[in-house]
């Protein structure tokens, strides 16, 4: 018994030995800092339709297909996604914005004949008063000929500032 517990420890010593040269030929890891209960993440506000068959209005009257929930006043990291079936000759222009459009558009085409799928994706910026929504707005460029939208996401992400 004795000899098998000086084994033992000869074993485990000779074992934090090379534990200890190895340790030292090695680079020192930077430890990963664990998250605090206190860290939060940014919450996301998020308008969606799926599955609809909404025909799409014409540039004077652009159809709303969904919006975010009303919205603490700040600036927002907007992305939107409209996905469509587009009529031959058409296409569609969207925009997500709280009360009027900047210029950022998202727009999809087809200058074919015979329908096709068509997504039009936008990001932007915007900065909403408080109880504003982010609507997501699309038209029909030639409107009559059938241009419909099924899918549509918007989606606010709150930032303290834009660069």
């Amino acid at each position: 018994m004795l000899t098998r517990t000086r084994t033992l420890i000869a074993c485990a010593a000779a074992a934090a030995a090379i534990g200890l040269a190895a340790g030292a030929a090695a680079p020192a890891l930077a430890a990963t800092p664990a998250l605090s209960a206190a860290a939060t993440l940014p919450a996301v506000y998020q308008g969606k339709i799926v599955g609809q068959h909404i025909v799409l209005g014409p540039q004077s009257n652009p159809t709303l297909l969904t919006q975010t929930p009303r919205l603490p006043a700040g600036t927002y990291l907007v992305t939107a996604i409209v996905g469509a079936v587009i009529a031959s000759h058409d296409q569609i222009v969207c925009a997500a914005y709280p009360g009027g459009n900047d210029g950022a558009f998202g727009t999809a085409g087809n200058p074919g004949t015979g329908a096709i799928y068509g997504t039009a994706p936008m990001t932007d910026t915007v900065h909403v008063t408080a109880g504003q929504r982010i609507q997501l707005s699309c038209n029909s460029f030639n409107f009559g000929r059938g241009t419909w939208a099924g899918e549509a996401v918007v989606e606010a992400v709150p930032v303290s500032h834009v660069h």
